[in-house]
């Protein structure tokens, strides 16, 4: 390729003129995305004073593989860079699981007299080496760890951190490294200040997880960008990666789960979970099911249906006064006291009070908080719960039934420990969501989590709820039955707008996506949310990606492959996706769906593009060899049925 009539290029240094605000590069896969990424930050870092590059990637890739070619691109371009001018940034259990299971890193671990002798260094060094992984030894290996981290900053950082106090945290980090090189191994955010290029993984960027290296306290992961070139490759993929990990739950050690991730996992699929008609063998118990959807549906009419929760997990439309309607704490120097969050919320319809105001308040008053929007939520969980418990008898008698005839001697204990796992599959929860079953589980047996106010025996613990790290949500029955679940609410900062608000105020942000024109919540940025906040999002025009088009298709590996960045309106969809899909497969019903509002009609620009998919994808079948034009996971988002797209088109249901 020659750079200087390259008009992929040319529009990649356009986007990283400004020092702030947003650009989108919307380039079908195998375009060379993360080629001319590389040649951007070559072009960047030849400048007299460069800026910083921040290079974002999907967890699916190899992050050392990753860093090794921009490595030979920035080589191959002129610009060498030494080990600490290009580092790579795991998950921090990632990157301690690295630095033990290297023989060389360990060495030069019990090398330093700090770690030579230590129980915790060495029962690690032994965890780490078994290869086959167990629930007990996780347990063991998170444990140790924290121990040696306590001891790190407790011996190490603290007295660094004391003795400099007054200096910048640029200089904090160099003395720190200084005295115990060896710990850019396990904290490679201690090069942070000295490195050029920052390679990171979605899952590090959507974080707030600090070690407190520098100052005290902690601190989102991308407030340390300023002045920053932040290149986001498959945005779509690290925005999905972000996503599952703030809706995914995590029982077991920590013992807590993500509330704000179960509730939009109840809100937005109860019915799918619940709805078991199609099943044969539950037929003669219809009624039984019918019965139960319907106060399941009358519970969330009453209790969720105005909020439109998925507009309150992105903060949209939240009537509470904080940040400027931004989603629960988002900006850390605000302060918040745990009255904002925690709540006993009883059954009598009439009494809106939290046991922690001083006063009652009225209905109106209410409305407009955010603890109305939790109760809210929480009644509609424990109603949830105890509709399923009614239901369990008659489910428990049809499953038992079913396993006399199958001669299976187990019969369902619904006291016993394997109770919920039993409901939740009568529900039909699929294998997929242990998660969720366990987090539902633990609502349903009240698990009692530790209250926010721990007794310190002369005084109450007055910590900041900042300092607290978890916020509690406590709802009691007139019975006294409780129902606890927690939520990290420094997890909620991290949901991709709010991350992505906070690094265009401080950064040029370049997000490089095959998908970045489709607007759905789950796989890309919801581009018209920041606009709305503001947010200038600025694209390639029409006229920008003609001439990419007619530049990538003489230069493709493959000449003979056609192909559209954008196809025209499709003027016969429904014959289109029968002849690919077949006149009566769930595939084609999930296609519909997908193409036709509320009111039946074809949208045109949905209809063109899930033909374009599919044609595109019968092309990558027909040529494995050939890359693909578009990111080969275009069917998630449709419905239920998107393997099941794949399925048809390959099993040869295509005329």
């Amino acid at each position: 390729m020659t750079v200087g009539i390259n008009p992929i290029f040319e529009e990649f240094v356009k986007a990283a003129q400004p020092k702030r605000g947003l650009f989108v590069i919307p380039l079908p896969t195998g375009s060379g995305k993360t080629y001319h990424s590389c040649l951007l930050m070559a072009e960047e870092l030849k400048k007299g004073h460069a800026r910083q590059i921040v290079y974002v990637t999907d967890a699916k890739k190899q992050l050392e593989a990753t860093v090794e070619e921009i490595r030979n691109h920035l080589r191959n371009n002129g610009v060498v860079l030494n080990k600490q001018e290009l580092i790579r940034v795991y998950s921090q259990e990632e990157q301690w699981e690295r630095a033990f299971k290297d023989p060389d890193l360990c060495m030069q671990m019990e090398a330093t007299r700090f770690f030579a002798g230590d129980r915790a260094f060495m029962n690690l060094k032994r965890l780490y080496a078994y290869t086959a992984t167990t629930e007990e030894l996780a347990d063991e290996i998170a444990r140790n760890r924290i121990r040696l981290m306590d001891k790190i900053r407790k011996e190490i950082l603290a007295p660094i951190r004391q003795q400099y106090h007054k200096e910048s945290d640029e200089v904090i980090a160099s003395h720190i490294l200084n005295a115990y090189p060896v710990l850019e191994v396990l904290y490679p955010e201690l090069s942070f200040y000295r490195c050029k290029v920052m390679v990171l993984t979605a899952a590090k960027l959507h974080t707030t997880v600090s070690p407190k290296l520098v100052r005290k306290g902690t601190q989102p992961y991308w407030k340390r960008f300023v002045n920053t070139l932040v290149i986001v490759d498959e945005s779509d993929r690290v925005k999905e990666a972000a996503m599952k990990r703030l809706f995914e739950c995590e029982c077991g050690r920590r013992r807590r789960f993500n509330f704000w991730g179960l509730c939009h996992f109840i809100t937005q699929h109860y019915k799918d979970v619940l709805d078991l008609q199609y099943m044969p063998e539950w037929r003669a118990h219809k009624l039984n099911i019918q019965a139960m959807v319907a106060e399941i549906e009358q519970k969330k009419r009453e209790y969720i249906d105005s909020m439109a929760p998925q507009k309150i997990l992105s903060g949209i439309e939240l009537k509470e006064n904080v940040n400027q309607g931004n989603f629960i704490f988002y900006d850390e120097d605000q302060t918040f006291s745990a009255e904002n969050v925690v709540l006993a919320v009883h059954s009598i319809p009439d009494e809106n009070t939290s046991y922690l105001l001083s006063q009652q308040q009225s209905q109106d008053q209410c409305d407009l908080t955010l603890s109305v929007v939790a109760n809210r939520i929480i009644l509609f969980l424990k109603n949830f719960v105890q509709i399923v418990d009614r239901h369990a008898e008659a489910y428990a008698s049809v499953e038992n039934e079913l396993r006399r005839e199958k001669g299976t001697p187990i019969s369902v204990d619904l006291e016993g420990e394997l109770a919920f796992y039993h409901l939740l599959k009568y529900m039909g929860v699929n294998e997929g969501n242990t998660e969720y079953r366990l987090a539902l589980q633990e609502l349903r047996n009240g698990t009692i989590f530790q209250t926010s106010h721990v007794s310190l025996g002369n005084g109450w613990d007055d910590r900041s709820i900042y300092e607290k790290g978890v916020s509690f949500i406590e709802v009691y029955s007139r019975d006294n039955d409780r129902y606890s679940c927690s939520f990290d609410y420094h997890e909620m900062r991290c949901m991709p707008e709010n991350v992505l608000l906070d690094l265009v105020k401080q950064n040029r942000v370049i997000l490089c996506s095959a998908t970045a024109d489709i607007q759905t919540p789950i796989h890309n940025y919801d581009f018209n949310a920041l606009i709305r906040r503001g947010v200038s999002v600025e694209r390639m025009d029409s006229a920008a990606l003609a001439r990419i088009e007619s530049y990538l298709e003489p230069n493709y590996a493959y000449p003979s492959l056609s192909f559209s960045l954008y196809s025209e309106e499709e003027s016969a969809p429904e014959d289109t996706l029968k002849d690919y899909l077949g006149p009566c497969s769930e595939a084609l019903k999930d296609c519909w769906d997908f193409i036709k509002d509320d009111s039946g009609k074809i949208d045109a620009n949905k209809a063109a593009r899930i033909v374009n998919m599919i044609r595109h994808y019968l092309n990558f079948l027909q040529n494995p060899e050939a890359r693909a034009w578009l990111y080969f996971q275009p069917f998630s988002y449709i419905g239920k049925s998107g393997l099941g797209i794949k399925k048809t088109l390959k099993g040869g249901s295509i005329n």
